[in-house]
Formats: C-alpha cells, structure tokens, sequence
C-alpha cells in the first residue's frame, strides 16, 4: 500500500472521502472526517512525548532595577521616582523599599513623570529619599506553549529544578529577596506574553505582545535576578484544532498519512462497513506503534544500557559500550 503524501487539512480529508468514496459536497460526512481527523490527531499528539512538538525558546530575563530613589507615602498607592529611569516594561514589576520585607507590583505607571501606582496602599513609613527595589521574576510563556520540560542558562550549568508552585512560594516566604541567578522554576496561570517592539519583530518566529492570552508563566527563584540572563526553555506545543484548508498538522509530513488510516476507520465505522473499518483500524495502530518505537520522532525517557558481557565479567564499562539516550545526549550538550 502506497503511503499517502498529504500535507495541508484540506489534503487529508479529500484523500480520505476519496477513498471512502464519498463527494465533499456531502456536508454531513465532510463534517465527520474533519472531525475524525482531529480526534486522532489529539489521539496521537498526547501519546507520547513527541519530538516534533518539541520547541525551544530564548527568553530575557531583566536585571534588578534600583538606581535613585522613591517618595512613598503611609497609606498611599502613589509612588515618584527620582533618577529611576523607569520605563513602560517596569509596569507589573515588583517593588519593595529599602529595609522593608514588604512587596508590591507596580500596576500603572506615567513614564514622563516617573510616577507608579502600586497594587495597595503602602504600609510602611514615609519617607522622600527611600532607596529601593523593583525586579521581575514571573515571565509570561509563549501562546504556543503547553508545557515545560527542560530550562537552563548559561551561568547555571545544569537545569533548573522545576517544581510546584507551592514549593516556590514557600522558597520565597523562607528567604525574602533572595538574589542571584534562577535555580529553581515552576509553572502557574495568568501571565500575558511580552514581545518584542514590532520594530524587532521576526515573522515566523515571534509573536506579538498581547496578541494571544496564554494562562501559563513562569516563575523564578530565587526571585530577584542580579542581572541579565537569557533563559533557554524546552516546551511542547499546543495542540490546536486543524480548521483551515491550508492547516497542517504539527506530526511530520511522511508520518501524516496515520491521520487518513484512524480516519477511514471511523468513517468506514459510520457507514457500517466493519470489515473494512477493522482493516483500516488495523493500519493506524501499526503505524502508530512504528512511529512510537522510532527514536527520530519520539522522545525517549532517561535509560542506561549495559551489555550482558560486561555484566558478567565485571569489566570497566567503555562509554561506546552503552546507550545513554535520548534525554542524556541533550543534557550533556549543556557541558560540551
């Protein structure tokens, strides 16, 4: 059987009426194999991790920001730099005055006057010369990530702990402002993307700041960096419904052809050819397990393995004698 070599949405579901015999002008069946398409899409998409929905993004993180000083006042959100240099990207930043535990985010900010407004009234004392400290350690995700699974920079060498929230709250009550390069991150909600000016904007690779919501950030600690690092984060990509003629799917293009045999399937289900139906079944879940045990496409969790001579002669192992992985040959590309 000749592997189909569909690329675009619209290219699996007319192969697939083709061969189910059925016109695309027949709106009810159309409407069924988009929507087969898709299940087995979602179906396959979140059997494994995959390594084509792996991506990698570079993500800045900006230095503490405490040149000059602040008039803070008991009891008022109002906040007035002098010699701040503060600017629009500080909006959503976190504040905290010299000798004071308390934290606050900045939430609006007038760049021409210097003047911000934090999230509460301030409780400390009044004061018209307080040193001062704003910083960001929570960075909205790219809209097209699903999860986290490897972040590093290149001042730590070896990967962040990622963890739960939880864990890094309670990093942070245990060691207020702490300060350094991150170690430690998790993943919470509600966090928009910030990117870049359109002026430094790259098509195909960017997305524009406030364009897309995404309900994932990233959370840092310890929570006050001491200057700028560029973050290195392997993520997996969301999987969005195909809905468009010209979508196409995220699995890569000689493996499309799995989505047209689930596909047949379901269709030849609907019109009651189970034979045929079981035929076509049968084919997804062969092609699908060959995908799965293919190193290229899938990747593998960590594993170690010896050969039996080595086991039983007790010989120092040779490195060319075992397999370390998939997850091990990325990990070590951070110390090469």
């Amino acid at each position: 059987m000749a592997i189909f070599r569909t690329k675009t949405f619209s290219d699996l579901y007319q192969t697939i009426m083709r061969r189910v015999k059925l016109p695309v002008t027949d709106e009810e069946a159309l409407n069924a194999c988009k929507e087969s398409i898709n299940t087995r899409y979602e179906d396959i998409s979140f059997r494994k991790k995959w390594r084509w929905r792996r991506r990698r993004w570079d993500m800045n993180i900006p230095s503490k920001v405490e040149a000059g000083t602040v008039s803070v006042t008991n009891g008022s959100r109002v906040v007035v730099g002098t010699g701040t240099g503060w600017t629009a990207s500080n909006v959503n930043w976190y504040f905290a005055t010299g000798g004071n535990d308390e934290e606050y985010e900045l939430k609006t900010m007038d760049v021409g006057t210097q003047t911000a407004y934090l999230s509460t009234n301030y409780v400390g004392e009044t004061n018209a010369t307080a040193s001062y400290l704003i910083y960001q350690n929570e960075l909205g995700l790219v809209p097209d990530c699903e999860e986290i699974e490897f972040v590093w920079h290149d001042n730590f060498r070896v990967p962040l702990e990622i963890t739960s929230p939880r864990e890094i709250g309670e990093l942070m009550v245990r060691f207020p402002g702490a300060e350094g390069w991150p170690t430690h991150c998790t993943v919470a909600g509600f966090k928009d993307y910030r990117g870049p000016a359109l002026g430094e904007f790259l098509l195909g690779h960017d997305y524009l700041g406030g364009s897309d919501r995404n309900d994932l950030k990233l959370i840092l600690f310890p929570q006050v960096p001491d200057n700028d690092y560029v973050l290195h984060i392997d993520y997996s990509v969301k999987i969005t419904p195909l809905d468009a003629d010209g979508d196409e799917p995220l699995i890569p293009v000689e493996k499309r052809h799995i989505l047209v045999y689930g596909a047949l399937a379901d269709l030849f289900s609907r019109e009651r050819a189970d034979d045929t139906s079981a035929f076509w079944e049968g084919k997804y879940q062969d092609s699908l397990k060959e995908m799965e045990a293919d190193n290229e496409f899938s990747d593998e969790k960590p594993r170690f393995v010896v050969g039996g001579k080595w086991w039983r002669h007790k010989r120092r192992m040779d490195p060319s004698s075992a397999d370390l992985g998939s997850y091990f040959d990325r990990f070590y590309r951070l110390f090469d």
